[in-house]
């Protein structure tokens, strides 16, 4: 029996079928091993850490305050110094740089609350537009 190959320009079309399972075999070899290292940093870092949160309540709770606070004041010192280098790379003036810093927070609350009125009309758009179709649906099957 000769092996014949379908002459394609796909590279999975070319391959025999010993090729094909090689590849599956890869991937299925892959995900066994991602699911063990998955249950194992389960076991040594999860299962501890939930006893701990569970017998110490206020101490974890605290914790994870802290924690939360360090990191949302560390990203925003980061994003701080990065626009700051930036800034000076640029040539930027120091009085520019202070406007800068001093009108940006303006701009993001400006920007929320465009958003948040947005999002108010579209619901309330949505909710109208529901309610009417209550309305006529309700007409239409005999409603007073």
């Amino acid at each position: 029996m000769k092996k014949v190959k379908v002459q394609s320009n796909s590279n999975n079309e070319n391959r025999t079928l010993k090729d094909k399972i090689k590849e599956i075999a890869g991937i299925a070899i892959l995900t066994v091993v991602a699911s063990i290292v998955s249950i194992v940093i389960s076991d040594l870092i999860i299962y501890p850490l939930t006893i701990f949160s569970m017998n110490n309540v206020d101490v974890f709770n605290s914790v994870f305050k802290f924690a939360v606070l360090f990191l949302l004041i560390l990203f925003i010192a980061i994003k701080i110094y990065r626009s700051f280098k930036r800034l000076k790379n640029n040539n930027t003036s120091f009085g520019n740089i202070i406007a800068y810093f001093s009108i940006r927070p303006f701009h993001y609350i400006t920007l929320f609350f465009a958003l948040l009125i947005i999002s108010s009309f579209l619901i309330f758009l949505i909710y109208f537009l529901y309610s009417l179709n209550y309305y006529y649906l309700y007409k239409i099957s005999g409603g007073i």
